[in-house]
C-alpha cells in the first residue's frame, strides 16, 4: 500500500493584511492614548522632569517606558490588539502558530518599538512588503490583519 502525501499549503491572507496607512492611523490613536497616560502620570507623580538618568532626561525615560509598557501590555492582554487597533478592527497575528507567543510580543512590542522609534524611516517597510509586514514582523513571522475580513475569508476566529 502506497502513501499519498497531500502538500500542505500555507493560507494566503493577502486580502486581510492591514496596509501602511491603516496601521499609521492606529499608531497615531495609540500615541494619543500614551500621551494622555503620560500627562496623567506627570500630574500625579511629583518628579523633577529636568533630572537626568545616564544623560537622558527623566521625562524622556518615563515617556519611553510608558510607550513600551502600553504596547507590550495591551498586545499581551488583548490578544494582539491595542486601543488604536481595536477602533480600526486590526489585530497582530502570528503566521507560524495559532496565538502570538510571549517572545513574539516582547520582541515586537518592546525591542521593535524601541528600534523603530529611533529610526522612524523603517516604518515605511510596511508599505513595500508583500505581506504588509514591518521589519520586526518579518523577523518574527507576525503581521497585522483586518479582523472582520480575516474571519470572513478564512473562517478562523481570532
Amino acid at each position: 500500500m502506497t502513501e499519498v502525501k497531500i502538500p500542505i499549503r500555507e493560507k494566503d491572507y493577502r486580502f486581510a493584511y492591514a496596509g501602511f496607512f491603516l496601521r499609521l492611523v492606529a499608531f497615531l490613536i495609540d500615541m494619543l492614548v500614551v500621551g494622555g497616560i503620560f500627562t496623567i502620570l506627570k500630574v500625579f507623580l511629583p518628579l523633577d522632569m529636568d533630572a537626568s538618568i545616564l544623560s537622558f532626561s527623566l521625562e524622556e525615560v518615563l515617556r519611553t517606558g510608558v510607550t513600551l509598557a502600553y504596547f507590550f501590555l495591551m498586545t499581551l492582554f488583548t490578544n494582539g490588539r491595542t486601543l488604536g487597533k481595536m477602533i480600526l478592527g486590526l489585530r497582530v497575528i502570528s503566521l507560524t502558530s495559532d496565538k502570538l507567543t510571549f517572545s513574539q510580543i516582547i520582541i515586537r512590542e518592546v525591542c521593535g518599538r524601541f528600534v523603530l522609534n529611533k529610526f522612524k524611516i523603517l516604518y515605511l517597510i510596511v508599505g513595500f512588503s508583500p505581506k504588509k509586514q514591518g521589519l520586526f514582523d518579518i523577523l518574527l513571522d507576525t503581521t497585522v490583519v483586518k479582523e472582520d475580513i480575516f474571519e470572513h475569508l478564512y473562517g478562523e476566529n481570532l
